[in-house]
């Protein structure tokens, strides 16, 4: 308890001094290497849809663009440490965070239902990379889990939650600064028009990851929160037909076992 009150009262990431042009210079970053990384995947002569070349080459073409604009601006205008700079650790005492972060997908999917009943939509929303990935079979579902799994989370948190967070934090109350950073980590994700009906759900993630780095002080416990919630979508997505078989198959045992003891 003393530890957190201590990054209350400093402030998250004290050390940290990123403005707005920071986050949006790694922001920038990753898009000019997702751009170099589909022409790379053109020029090969592969489609653009193709799921080698989306999670083997673009994404992480992409990673490694914000990536490495994360370790200029480290190098050059924090303290070249990581972990001071972003709060790039990693905890074993988080490692909880992965379930948690599986009810944290299910909770916002919940929400995600909740919202298309409301607004009468008759179709589920999906991700354009989601939809690539539930086709990838092979090498190509390895790429898919490592880049959706591992490498998503990484980038996603050094830039909302390492950079943009700890920023709002100095100028803002951690509500506010939580609040702020969740909505535009959903908002960032409308690059996508398919996550237009995911917004909710996407705000309900960002401001829970938000509220995790404030009470954890680094990236440790989003970092694993994070990877709860991908893991747990790329599963639905990958094997939602089987998950369903195998409920009505659950169904139908549970039914005949009523029956017998009924």
């Amino acid at each position: 308890m003393s530890e957190q009150v201590a990054v209350d009262r400093d402030g998250y990431l004290p050390e940290s001094q990123w403005n707005l042009w920071h986050v949006f210079a790694v922001f920038l970053g990753g898009l000019v290497g997702a751009v170099l990384g589909g022409a790379l995947v053109a020029v090969s002569g592969r489609d653009v849809t193709d799921p080698v070349g989306v999670f083997g080459i673009v994404f992480p073409a992409q990673v490694l663009g914000s990536m490495a604009a994360a370790w200029y601006l480290s190098r050059e205008r924090g303290t070249g440490d990581w972990g001071k700079d972003f709060g790039l650790r990693l905890q074993a005492r988080h490692v909880w965070g992965l379930a948690a972060g599986v009810g944290l997908q299910l909770a916002a999917l919940i929400l995600t239902g909740i919202t298309i009943i409301v607004l009468g939509g008759d179709t589920a929303p999906n991700q354009e990379v989601a939809e690539i990935a539930e086709g990838s079979t092979g090498g190509a579902l390895v790429l898919a889990f490592l880049a959706t799994v591992l490498l998503a989370p990484l980038v996603e948190e050094v830039i909302y939650r390492g950079m943009l967070l700890s920023r709002l934090r100095r100028s803002m109350g951690r509500h506010g600064a939580v609040l702020a950073a969740a909505a535009v980590f959903a908002v960032v994700h409308l690059l996508d028009p398919g996550t237009l009906l995911l917004q909710p759900g996407l705000f309900l993630i960002g401001a829970v990851l938000g509220y995790a780095a404030l009470r954890s002080g680094d990236l440790s416990l989003p970092l694993f929160l994070h990877a709860g919630v991908n893991l747990t979508g790329f599963v639905l997505q990958q094997y939602a037909d089987e998950l369903a078989r195998w409920a009505e198959d659950l169904e139908g045992t549970l039914g005949v076992i009523r029956v017998l003891t009924g």
